[in-house]
């Protein structure tokens, strides 16, 4: 990533405004705020913009349609509002004010510190956006621009990143005609600008690259998105299973590449459509091997900006582990049980299945020093029996009953092989495999 992309702060700080008054429902912008001690004057306002995202709890105590409208229009107690400051030494910082940090009985909001700008990079008084530095947005790159990739490109790019989208067939022939829709569970439609091509050369080397396509097609993306790829360029894969970051790297080294977790779910509903719930989940970024860098923290605060939840963690392999825990589970037995997860759940052998194939891969991850929480388990069956409505479907048995290609190998293949080669028995994901190892290229008519 560019080394003038912005330092992430996130600190809180008192703020002044002078002889004027400090409105709480819609405040103005301070005269000075005070950090770490030192009490920085602000010289000019260069933009401001709202957020009304309502995050953790708040997110799940209202119905989807409440929560999405008051995304969109604000109520009390909720959302961030944000500053671009220029301070009298000529430093670029963004502030804001947040509604709702994180104390019950403090209905004053509190003011935080968000980041810091690179000199000479940032929004003039017209703005540009969370994502925005200046007249150079961050750039950035999705391989693979279907339910996520596009619902992570699309919320970038209304945050103000230069974005495009590395799409095929009638979905990138969509966008590049009338845009890119995003659609959230009771709101509005709204388009949203993004550059669309099949032709990463075209683009040139960007700061922070997605990937989004399927396992299966990962090495083939890796090859061709090697023009979007500079000696600075943050790779970032989003994947079912562990073993994406150890394969880009082969391509692109591994001090360029991250790991990424995402149970954030967004849908191609059709071609330039893209669809998600007015509860969004959250993003894990980290890196394999090492602590967080500095780099991948403002990563992380681009995502926050665009209105996802993000966070960074310490141990990526342990990140990606739990995931893989749950994805063998759901989208295993869902494909072998031919069923949505509440007739599973309904079911006692195939819901007793579902703890089984769980236990086994976590004991694999355990076996090769993978460090899985000892509650991973029954943490994803909680979330199982309470987050996921009766009617869902995991992308791998929508995969299989649209005789599409299924990830099989990267999921309770790779936990049978893994086992396998530890010592650990896995009869529950072996004999998964095994069953549908004759879809795994897809169904032929």
């Amino acid at each position: 990533m560019s080394p003038s992309l912005p330092k992430f702060i996130a600190e809180p700080v008192e703020v002044s405004f002078g002889d004027r008054r400090g409105f709480e429902k819609r405040p103005e912008c301070p005269v000075a705020f005070t950090w770490r001690g030192a009490t920085h004057e602000i010289e000019s306002l260069l933009s401001e913009w709202q957020d009304y995202t309502r995050r953790d709890r708040m997110a799940h105590n209202m119905r989807p349609a409440h929560a999405a409208a008051a995304e969109r229009r604000g109520s009390w107690g909720v959302g961030r509002r944000y500053f671009r400051v220029r301070t009298v030494s000529g430093r670029v910082f963004d502030l804001y004010y947040d509604r709702a940090p994180g104390r019950a009985g403090d209905r004053a909001g509190g003011w935080f510190l968000f980041r810091e700008l690179p000199p000479g990079e940032h929004g003039g008084p017209s703005g540009g956006g969370p994502c925005a530095r200046g007249g150079s947005a961050t750039r950035i790159a999705v391989m693979g621009a279907g339910g996520l990739g596009g619902l992570l490109g699309g919320l970038l790019a209304e945050a103000g990143g230069d974005v495009a989208l590395i799409a095929r067939g009638a979905h990138l022939e969509a966008v590049r005609a009338r845009g890119l829709t995003l659609e959230r569970d009771g709101a509005p439609p709204r388009g949203v600008s993004v550059r669309a091509t099949d032709r990463p050369d075209e683009v040139g080397v960007v700061d922070l690259l997605l990937f989004c396509v399927k396992t299966y097609d990962l090495d083939e993306a890796a090859e061709a998105a090697r023009p979007l790829a500079g000696d600075a360029t943050i790779v970032l894969p989003f994947q079912n299973g562990v073993e994406a970051p150890a394969r880009l790297a082969r391509t692109f080294g591994s001090e360029r590449v991250a790991a990424g977790v995402s149970y954030v779910l967004g849908k191609l509903d059709r071609p330039g459509v893209v669809s998600y719930g007015a509860i969004m989940g959250r993003l894990l970024v980290g890196q394999m091997g090492r602590p967080p860098s500095d780099r991948l923290r403002d990563v992380a605060s681009l995502f926050l900006a665009a209105g996802l939840r993000a966070n960074v963690v310490d141990d990526a392999r342990a990140a990606l582990w739990e995931k893989l825990v749950l994805v063998c589970a759901t989208g295993g037995v869902m494909a072998l049980e031919r069923r949505p997860i509440g007739e599973v759940l309904a079911d006692t052998d195939a819901s007793r299945m579902l703890r089984s194939v769980m236990e086994e891969a976590a004991e694999v991850g355990r076996a090769g020093g993978v460090a899985v929480p000892s509650g991973t388990v029954e943490h994803h069956l909680r979330f199982i029996r309470t987050g996921m409505a009766p009617h869902a479907m995991s992308s791998q048995l929508i995969d299989l009953l649209a005789g599409r290609r299924l990830e099989l190998e990267s999921l309770n293949g790779y936990v049978a092989r893994r086992g396998r080669e530890l010592g650990v028995a896995t009869p529950a994901n072996t004999m998964i495999y095994e069953a549908l190892l004759p879809y795994v290229e897809g169904k032929v008519s």
